[in-house]
């Protein structure tokens, strides 16, 4: 066990020095208060509010190459270290190796945790999520509408590390905030047009009136439910969706559900992207019934349908996704997901029709449950 712990620290520290190789100058939007720990090409930043004298800290990112590598990078470290430990195992499988887990004490957020500790962030997005799920599933019956993955719009963990507890995080000169319902956006990176966000904005309660209102803020990847719009301001037909949601539940038996979710992403901050996942959990005693994502021997996420990367229309033909290409599948873990790309940077984004995209959701090879992005 030492020296799987001195392999993934080993590994930990050579794929953020990929990343963090040049020593950038300050940025000339930020005050002339800040204090800048780690001057590389990822860094701490704590600013100072010239009215209160508060400060306040948020990960800064060169720019976005260097943001989605630590992303990857982040990713890629927490699935090695979830694979060396099932590997430390090699005659368990499924749900013994989460009984193995809660018997050890295995943290499988410790990757994440231990990179925003690396960097200081002492408030920090992942370490919100981790709190709210494990209040969540610390009840006999598990409530599916209190799913924290709604809260925090089903970003991943590795995502969810790079923001501050307010979703604050600069990459090059913009700051951007991920509230629940959109994202802001700072091109300039005032902090001083942060701190009157923070003090005058309810985060949660983001919505189509407010922030848009005002000529600093942008706010884009907002939710079709609430905006429904094409990035030149022209209208999409209601039959054409390119931002939304759906998520399921099944019960495999009285003790044990998978849950589902299909989503079409489109975001300033996050790129566009489809992407199908699939997540498995079981009722357990201790002390009290609560709730656990569990492993299973096998899980599959996958796609199947049609989709359209066209910035400007909704043809249900350009990209056809296949149940049995497009596909992740993955044993002994908890989750697995599929996802879609496209470059946003080209002024590209998913759309598709109604009932022509759906997600597929497999646990081994008797459950299969299938539903549409729309």
């Amino acid at each position: 066990m030492k020296i799987y712990k001195l392999y993934l620290i080993m590994f930990i520290g050579l794929f953020l020095q990929s990343c963090l190789n040049e020593d950038p100058q300050l940025n000339e939007s930020l005050q002339s208060d800040e204090t800048i720990k780690n001057d590389q090409a990822v860094k701490l930043v704590t600013v100072t509010d010239g009215t209160s004298r508060r400060t306040y800290s948020f990960l800064s990112f060169k720019d976005f190459d260097t943001f989605y590598q630590t992303i990857d990078n982040l990713e890629a470290a927490a699935e090695l270290a979830d694979d060396q430990f099932i590997a430390s195992y090699p005659n368990l499988s499924g749900e013994q190796l989460t009984d193995k887990e809660i018997s050890i004490g295995y943290d499988p957020y410790k990757t994440y945790t231990d990179f925003t500790k690396q960097y200081g962030l002492a408030h920090s997005m992942i370490d919100d999520y981790i709190k709210s799920e494990a209040n969540w599933l610390n009840n006999a019956i598990l409530d599916e509408t209190k799913d924290p993955d709604i809260k925090y719009r089903d970003l991943e963990p590795e995502e969810l590390t790079m923001l501050n507890s307010d979703g604050v995080v600069q990459i090059g000169k913009k700051i951007f905030i991920q509230a629940q319902n959109g994202l802001i956006t700072i091109p300039d990176g005032n902090t001083n047009t942060l701190f009157d966000f923070l003090d005058n904005w309810d985060f949660s309660g983001l919505g189509p009136i407010g922030p848009i209102t005002i000529s600093w803020f942008d706010l884009i990847g907002v939710d079709s439910s609430t905006f429904d719009w094409l990035p030149d301001g022209g209208d999409i037909t209601y039959t054409c969706h390119k931002e939304e949601t759906n998520r399921d539940w099944w019960h495999v038996n009285s003790t044990r559900k998978i849950r589902g979710v299909v989503k079409s992403v489109y975001s300033g901050l996050w790129g566009a992207k489809i992407k199908s996942k699939t997540k498995y959990y079981r009722r357990y005693w201790a002390f009290g019934y609560h709730w656990l994502p569990t492993r299973a021997s096998s899980l599959t996420a996958a796609l199947d349908g049609y989709a359209d990367n066209e910035a400007s229309t909704c043809g249900d033909d350009a990209i056809h996704f296949i149940e049995d290409i497009d596909k992740t599948y993955k044993t002994n873990k908890v989750k697995v997901k599929y996802v879609a790309h496209t470059n946003y940077n080209a002024g590209q984004y998913y759309t598709t029709r109604t009932h022509t995209l759906k997600g597929v959701h497999k646990k081994g090879s008797n459950f299969r449950r299938e539903h549409y992005v729309w």
